[in-house]
């Protein structure tokens, strides 16, 4: 893991872990903003990926798979770091009084995951 990656992923969690240490409303509805919008870009996306590999996973050069394939690739480091960002997350988003926002966040992480693994596994039978 590269240090570019590795603060893409750290930094929304320490504006999260500030707004919430200082009680930075505005700080924390920007995260909360910014959650809401990833999580519905990622449960747009992925579904429309899965159908594109579905229905043309014959007419796909091989390249472009094997490039899929390889971008859907995480580490064991990489998976810890993004289990304990995204549980921390949870957490300070539910202990920040956003319940309906935990519950939409965590219900987005579980369906990107299975997308995720169905994207694999269609890559993988192809």
């Amino acid at each position: 893991m590269n240090f570019k990656s590795l603060l893409i992923q750290i930094s929304p969690i320490t504006i999260l872990i500030v707004s919430v240490l200082t009680q930075n409303e505005q700080l924390l509805n920007i995260y909360i903003a910014l959650i809401w919008l990833i999580s519905m870009f990622s449960l747009i996306v992925l579904p429309c990926l899965v159908w594109a590999l579905i229905d043309d996973t014959r007419k796909t050069p091989s390249q472009t798979l094997e490039k899929i394939k390889t971008a859907l690739i995480k580490n064991k480091f990489n998976k810890s770091i993004s289990l304990l960002i995204n549980v921390a997350s949870l957490v300070l988003i539910a202990y920040s009084g956003w319940i309906v926002t935990a519950i939409f966040y965590a219900t987005s992480i579980l369906l990107s995951n299975l997308l995720l693994k169905l994207i694999n596994e269609i890559i993988n039978n192809h």
